[in-house]
């Protein structure tokens, strides 16, 4: 790391470099004086459950020539059918891009962003897809489906690193056609895998929030590493995503000032040569269509969670908070008296369909996850799963003692 040489400065602002690593909240805190950056003022806890998705699985879509128009009709009702498994819980976003001219062959890409890869294992069954559309829809999919396109390669990609969006402005809460990505492809340098990562985590990523916090037209940066390939797929196996707001414009005197902002910074050490690591190829994607993410079932499930509930906990009770992305927990004894309080960071997910929560220590490692069900205006909590000495837990909406109704 040392002994790496430099060009960063301008260069690495044309080339869209990115990554960042797990301390990387204390960097951009360091670099910041904890003055502006909301980000770094989170724990690793806390961005660990704010984490959006644990792996996207990406198809390569090749387009017959003269059926572009034809593809994009079936891919409308395919989004329909996305929509209702988002919902369903079985994934969280799907979407489609159409790539820009670029060197790489690249045409169209569809993806979808998934907690748990078990959740997709027989996602496509076409005689439960026929329940989920219109007569017409269904028909359509059958004529145009494959005469329209081949899918030429697949891809499964692990979310390692990202930034965190400002709020109103992620990419799941912008209309689809405001929006375009940089996908970056990048071949390392035999043997310098692990020190090009390194780089991404500790400087890139908290270089890329800070992108994200100053830069308007900036939404987003994900690091991603291939778990899985087949067919016909770039052979890079790092890569980087760079989301962007085409609805934004900034004049070149915008732009400077807010490039000279970040730099001043000083997250970037003077003697690293990034180029030297890495080769870099890119191709930037409009996209087309998207799934909605604030109707998935991760959504409903914090709209369902988030209040104050209260439920027996030995011969007294406990009442959890929930906002998104935390929990305060109280408990009390028979009589009311305050015992004790935690806070922690947690997140909602589905595992196989069924809805759980994660509770994350400081530290950004995941303590437990707990299965959960919301029944009968009830939140029944089976912690017995993770420790069976640790009770089901049947919570009432409200902060009074149950004692007491």
């Amino acid at each position: 790391m040392k002994q790496i040489l430099a060009t960063i400065g301008a260069v690495i602002l044309l080339q869209g470099c990115s990554t960042v690593p797990a301390d990387h909240n204390k960097s951009i805190a360091k670099n910041t004086n904890d003055t502006s950056l909301s980000a770094a003022k989170l724990s690793l806890g806390q961005k660990a459950a704010r984490k959006p998705y644990n792996y996207v699985i990406v198809d390569y879509m090749d387009v017959v020539d003269g059926q572009e128009a034809n593809y994009l009709k079936a891919e409308a009702v395919w989004q329909k059918i996305h929509q209702v498994w988002s919902e369903q819980g079985r994934i969280l976003v799907w979407g489609l891009a159409k790539a820009r001219k670029n060197k790489l062959g690249v045409e169209f890409i569809t993806w979808k962003l998934v907690h748990s890869r078990e959740d997709v294992v027989g996602l496509y069954n076409m005689d439960e897809i026929k329940k989920l559309v219109s007569e017409d829809d269904f028909k359509t999919l059958q004529e145009l489906t494959g005469s329209s396109r081949s899918i030429s390669g697949s891809e499964v990609l692990a979310l390692t690193d990202y930034t965190l969006p400002q709020e109103g402005s992620a990419f799941g809460e912008l209309d689809p056609g405001d929006l375009s990505f940089h996908w970056n492809f990048m071949t390392t340098t035999a043997g310098r895998e692990a020190e090009y990562l390194e780089v991404e985590h500790l400087y890139a990523q908290p270089w890329s929030q800070a992108k994200t916090d100053l830069n308007p037209r900036f939404i987003g940066w994900d690091l991603q590493e291939v778990v899985s390939a087949q067919g016909k797929t770039h052979p890079s196996k790092i890569r980087t995503v760079d989301a962007l707001r085409k609805d934004r414009k900034l004049s070149q005197q915008e732009q400077m000032a807010i490039n000279n902002q970040i730099s001043g910074l000083g997250i970037w050490p003077q003697n690293i040569n990034v180029g030297a690591m890495r080769k870099m190829e890119r191709v930037t994607f409009d996209v087309i269509y998207r799934t909605d993410p604030s109707k998935n079932g991760v959504s409903k499930l914090w709209e369902a969670l988030e209040g104050s509930w209260t439920a027996e906990q030995g011969s007294g009770y406990r009442t959890k908070t929930i906002t998104r992305y935390n929990e305060n927990l109280q408990w009390f004894n028979r009589e009311g008296e305050l015992q004790g309080t935690g806070n922690t960071a947690i997140s909602v997910e589905f595992v196989k369909q069924t809805p759980q929560f994660t509770v994350y220590g400081q530290n950004g490692s995941k303590k437990f996850s707990i299965p959960f069900e919301m029944k009968d205006n009830m939140w029944i909590e089976y912690a017995g799963s993770v420790n069976p000495n640790w009770p089901t837990f049947r919570y009432k909406k409200g902060t009074d003692s149950p004692f007491n109704q």
